[in-house]
Protein backbone atom coordinates (compact mmCIF):
# COMPACT_ATOMS: atom_id res chain seq x y z
CA UNK A 1 0.00 0.00 0.00
CA UNK A 2 0.98 3.26 -0.87
CA UNK A 3 0.73 6.41 1.98
CA UNK A 4 0.08 9.83 0.61
CA UNK A 5 0.31 12.81 2.18
CA UNK A 6 -3.15 15.16 1.92
CA UNK A 7 -0.02 18.19 1.27
CA UNK A 8 -0.09 16.69 -2.75
CA UNK A 9 -3.61 17.10 -3.00
CA UNK A 10 -3.54 20.81 -1.71
CA UNK A 11 -5.35 23.86 -3.19
CA UNK A 12 -3.21 26.47 -1.05
CA UNK A 13 -1.15 29.31 -2.78
CA UNK A 14 2.02 28.50 -3.46
CA UNK A 15 3.58 31.37 -5.03
CA UNK A 16 1.78 34.88 -6.19
CA UNK A 17 1.93 34.81 -10.21
CA UNK A 18 0.15 37.42 -12.15
CA UNK A 19 -1.89 34.93 -14.35
CA UNK A 20 -3.07 38.23 -16.63
CA UNK A 21 -0.14 38.24 -18.24
CA UNK A 22 0.89 35.30 -20.64
CA UNK A 23 4.66 35.00 -21.94
CA UNK A 24 4.99 34.45 -25.61
CA UNK A 25 7.34 34.43 -28.24
CA UNK A 26 7.44 37.33 -31.11
CA UNK A 27 6.88 34.47 -33.64
CA UNK A 28 4.24 33.41 -32.09
CA UNK A 29 3.04 36.85 -31.16
CA UNK A 30 3.13 37.88 -35.48
CA UNK A 31 0.89 34.92 -36.11
CA UNK A 32 -1.61 35.93 -33.89
CA UNK A 33 -1.74 39.76 -34.75
CA UNK A 34 -2.07 38.40 -38.93
CA UNK A 35 -4.73 35.97 -37.81
CA UNK A 36 -6.79 38.95 -35.51
CA UNK A 37 -6.30 41.21 -39.12
CA UNK A 38 -7.77 38.46 -40.75
CA UNK A 39 -10.61 37.74 -38.50
CA UNK A 40 -11.20 41.90 -38.75
CA UNK A 41 -10.99 41.45 -42.58
CA UNK A 42 -13.05 39.07 -42.55
CA UNK A 43 -15.71 40.38 -40.12
CA UNK A 44 -16.17 43.34 -42.04
CA UNK A 45 -16.16 41.29 -45.20
CA UNK A 46 -19.36 39.25 -43.79
CA UNK A 47 -21.11 42.63 -42.92
CA UNK A 48 -20.55 43.83 -46.24
CA UNK A 49 -22.03 40.50 -47.70
CA UNK A 50 -24.63 40.65 -45.62
CA UNK A 51 -25.55 44.02 -46.51
CA UNK A 52 -25.11 42.85 -50.21
CA UNK A 53 -27.55 40.09 -49.74
CA UNK A 54 -29.94 42.22 -48.16
CA UNK A 55 -29.46 45.08 -51.09
CA UNK A 56 -30.05 42.00 -53.87
CA UNK A 57 -33.21 40.38 -51.47
CA UNK A 58 -34.69 44.04 -51.80
CA UNK A 59 -34.24 44.38 -54.96
CA UNK A 60 -35.71 41.33 -56.27
CA UNK A 61 -38.43 42.12 -53.86
CA UNK A 62 -38.90 45.23 -56.19
CA UNK A 63 -38.94 43.57 -59.72
CA UNK A 64 -41.10 40.71 -58.33
CA UNK A 65 -43.52 43.12 -57.35
CA UNK A 66 -42.95 45.05 -60.49
CA UNK A 67 -43.53 41.25 -62.18
CA UNK A 68 -46.89 41.07 -60.63
CA UNK A 69 -48.04 44.23 -61.00
CA UNK A 70 -47.05 44.16 -64.94
CA UNK A 71 -48.85 40.39 -64.71
CA UNK A 72 -52.09 41.89 -63.98
CA UNK A 73 -51.65 44.76 -66.89
CA UNK A 74 -51.09 42.14 -69.10
CA UNK A 75 -54.47 40.51 -67.99
CA UNK A 76 -56.22 43.67 -68.25
CA UNK A 77 -54.92 44.35 -71.51
CA UNK A 78 -56.15 40.42 -72.59
CA UNK A 79 -59.22 41.31 -70.99
CA UNK A 80 -59.81 44.96 -73.62
CA UNK A 81 -58.19 43.05 -76.44
CA UNK A 82 -60.88 40.40 -75.71
CA UNK A 83 -63.61 43.21 -75.50
CA UNK A 84 -62.45 44.62 -78.46
CA UNK A 85 -62.78 41.17 -80.45
CA UNK A 86 -65.72 40.99 -79.93
CA UNK A 87 -66.39 44.53 -80.61
CA UNK A 88 -65.02 44.01 -84.26
CA UNK A 89 -67.15 40.82 -84.74
CA UNK A 90 -69.88 42.74 -84.14
CA UNK A 91 -69.46 45.70 -85.95
CA UNK A 92 -68.57 43.21 -89.13
CA UNK A 93 -72.18 41.47 -88.31
CA UNK A 94 -73.76 44.64 -88.41
CA UNK A 95 -72.19 45.87 -91.59
CA UNK A 96 -73.05 42.41 -93.06
CA UNK A 97 -76.32 42.85 -91.93
CA UNK A 98 -76.72 46.86 -93.00
CA UNK A 99 -75.04 45.43 -96.77
CA UNK A 100 -78.17 42.59 -97.01
CA UNK A 101 -80.55 45.56 -95.98
CA UNK A 102 -79.63 48.21 -98.13
CA UNK A 103 -79.40 45.60 -101.54
CA UNK A 104 -82.96 44.50 -100.26
CA UNK A 105 -84.41 47.80 -100.45
CA UNK A 106 -82.62 48.71 -103.47
CA UNK A 107 -83.78 45.79 -105.14
CA UNK A 108 -87.42 46.64 -103.73
CA UNK A 109 -86.88 50.26 -105.36
CA UNK A 110 -85.90 48.42 -108.77
CA UNK A 111 -89.23 46.33 -108.70
CA UNK A 112 -90.59 49.48 -107.56
CA UNK A 113 -89.33 51.49 -110.80
CA UNK A 114 -89.32 48.39 -113.40
CA UNK A 115 -93.68 48.44 -111.89
CA UNK A 116 -94.64 51.59 -111.91
CA UNK A 117 -92.65 51.94 -115.32
CA UNK A 118 -94.75 48.66 -116.74
CA UNK A 119 -97.94 49.83 -114.91
CA UNK A 120 -97.36 53.47 -116.81
CA UNK A 121 -96.94 52.08 -119.87
CA UNK A 122 -99.90 49.90 -119.70
CA UNK A 123 -101.51 52.53 -118.82
CA UNK A 124 -100.22 54.79 -121.78
CA UNK A 125 -100.86 51.66 -124.16
CA UNK A 126 -104.38 50.90 -122.83
CA UNK A 127 -105.60 54.73 -123.04
CA UNK A 128 -104.28 54.80 -127.02
CA UNK A 129 -105.77 51.55 -127.89
CA UNK A 130 -109.46 52.74 -126.54
CA UNK A 131 -109.29 56.06 -128.51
Amino acid sequence: MTMLSLISFSQVDTGTKDTTKVVISSQVARKITKDLIRLDGCTQENQELYSKISLLEDREKQKDGKIEVLTEKDKNNQIIIGEKDKQIELYVSMTDDLKDEIKTNNDKIKWWKIGTYAGGGLTLLLLILAF
